[in-house]
């Protein structure tokens, strides 16, 4: 009976050897074999031990990759507080293993007991990438600088000459106040808030504002009632020469107009109330740390020169790209950059909150980051994340829980807006309606598209060293060094 249970528990650990190496290169294998217009690999059906948590019935109907996740969320799973660090130090440049000097070094610079930012107690260090990634990384640059430090000062750089500034920011107050005060000819009551990247301070100088018309707490129709005020709106300004009108008509009617005399777009919207409290929400999120605002940035620039920055387009929206580095920075890097301040701070983000009761100027003090990334790192470790970690064909990218749902939970949410079908190809959760905010990826060739730019920018920034290599030819004009 011994030597039984022992060859059960050494097959067993077989088994979970096997999973975890399934899980970690399975995506990849789905990924190439479906773009190379192959079938999908067959699929793994593991051996079920009576009374073990393999046995726990799963939610028909689930896909082979929604089985592996679902294994190892409820099996293989490292427990709460024996986190692993992510694998191959989630985007740090690697230096070259013949470097005697180097290695030394980094072993003087590491703290008492051996331990390096990144590890805990018990874990060894990540794997090393393999030789051919690692070939040119670590390499100075001529003037002595790493090639982090060089990215990093060219990501400051750009963040500084793109910004949005703060006339820029007063011309868009006064004409917002301006707009304001025609329509309360028609609606006494109405209030106008300023939403989106131009309140969170992840705007540039040449971005548009989105501007919500708030008219009362309860929801209306966008379909129609919303779709007739911005019709009324619409005949109101038209009186006044300096606007350039639109009304486009979409699940959220937006009045597009652009002013003659300050050559600012405004995307105007009624009573969309989830663009208020999620501003609120990524207006704190920009305040926790100062890496946060130059990252963004930065990523929604290198998203436009791979032109997948567009919804109406099948590609990404801003919004979405917001939502993706949060979630990078929350549970990407480790330590994490940023918390989870929906948990943090439920009283503060509560989706019940009345309107008029959100704060317009609002801060989070309480929490102070222990990563000590540089931005060159952070920027290649999000490229690093979102093309080799994160799996696109299960999972969903969650703020509100600072972590990775699956595909199938979220279709099971019943709120107001959400639809099974709009969880298809990239998944990032809105944090207060629950539905998914990447839903304009509904084509394949689209998806393909970013996830190739995904990998092919962080292949050509962690080799090359240089932030141009990542924006590819439309994106160099942003940079003065020759490539």
């Amino acid at each position: 009976m011994r030597i039984l249970q022992t060859r059960h528990n050494k097959y067993w650990l077989y088994l979970k050897i096997f999973c975890v190496i399934m899980y970690r290169r399975w995506p990849q294998q789905w990924m190439v074999s479906q773009s190379m217009g192959l079938a999908s690999p067959p699929p793994v059906v593991p051996y079920l031990r009576p009374g073990s948590a393999f046995c726990r019935p799963l939610p028909p109907p689930v896909s082979e990759m929604e089985m592996m996740n679902y294994l190892w969320q409820s099996v293989l799973r490292p427990r709460p507080g024996r986190r692993p660090p992510p694998p191959a130090a989630a985007g740090r440049w690697e230096q070259p293993e013949d470097s005697a000097e180097s290695d030394a070094g980094s072993r003087a610079s590491s703290p008492p007991g051996g331990r390096r930012q990144g590890t805990k107690r018990g874990c060894s260090e990540p794997p090393s990438p393999p030789a051919d990634q690692r070939s040119k990384r670590g390499r100075r640059a001529p003037d002595g600088a790493s090639p982090e430090d060089t990215v990093s000062e060219q990501i400051k750089k750009i963040f500084e000459s793109c910004r949005q500034g703060d006339a820029v920011y007063k011309n868009k107050l006064i004409l917002r106040d301006k707009v304001r005060k025609v329509l309360r000819d028609l609606y006494n009551r109405c209030e106008l808030h300023i939403v989106g990247s131009s309140c969170t301070g992840f705007a540039c100088d040449t971005s548009d504002v989105d501007i919500c018309l708030f008219l009362t707490e309860a929801r209306i129709d966008q379909q129609h009632e919303a779709t007739r005020i911005l019709g009324q709106v619409e005949r109101l300004l038209a009186k006044d020469p300096d606007y350039r009108m639109e009304l486009i008509r979409a699940k959220v009617p937006i009045l597009r107009f652009l002013s003659v005399s300050t050559g600012i777009q405004v995307d105007l919207n009624c009573n969309n109330l989830v663009g208020i409290r999620n501003t609120h929400l990524l207006q704190c999120y920009s305040r926790v740390d100062e890496r946060v605002c130059p990252l963004i940035v930065i990523v929604k620039l290198w998203a436009q020169s791979h032109d997948i920055n567009d919804a109406c387009r099948s590609t990404l929206s801003s919004y979405s790209l917001v939502l993706m580095v949060i979630h990078f920075l929350q549970c990407g890097v480790y330590p994490s950059v940023l918390p989870n301040l929906q948990r943090m701070c439920r009283a503060k983000f509560r989706p019940g909150q009345p309107i008029r009761a959100i704060p317009k100027d609002d801060y989070v003090t309480n929490f102070v980051s222990q990563n000590s990334d540089s931005l060159g790192s952070l920027f290649l470790g999000f490229l690093r994340y979102y093309a080799y970690e994160f799996n696109f064909h299960s999972q969903v990218a969650s703020v509100r829980t600072g972590s990775c749902l699956l595909k199938y939970q979220c279709r099971a949410v019943a709120t107001y807006n959400n639809a099974p079908g709009m969880w298809k190809y990239v998944c990032v959760e809105e944090p207060f309606d629950l539905t998914n905010t990447a839903r304009a990826v509904h084509k394949a060739e689209a998806f393909d598209r970013i996830v190739r730019a995904f990998v092919d920018s962080h292949r050509a920034l962690s080799d090359g060293g240089r932030l141009g290599a990542a924006f590819g030819p439309c994106g160099r004009p942003l940079f003065d060094d020759p490539e």
